[in-house]
């Protein structure tokens, strides 16, 4: 047997498993995902101390704040 010879290939599954991230689990309008534009506070999902929720933080959030880029006291 020869190092070209694969006797072990993986399986042909379809394009759509092959397809990279968790968006086949999600809705397929897109609905979870925020829009670019301007919305009302708690209109649409927004991650903790995001430029669409500035207030939603905490302590651990503001601990972390040093270490992020751009972020108050970053050197």
């Amino acid at each position: 047997m020869s190092n070209n010879d694969k006797p072990h290939q993986a399986p042909i599954h379809g394009t759509e498993e092959s397809q990279p991230g968790m968006d086949s689990l999600a809705p397929a309008d897109g609905s979870h995902k925020p829009s670019p534009g301007l919305s009302a506070p708690g209109e649409q999902p927004t991650a903790p101390g995001s430029m669409k929720s500035p207030d939603a933080d905490n302590e651990k959030l503001k601990s972390l704040d040093p270490h992020r880029k751009g972020g108050e006291g970053y050197a």
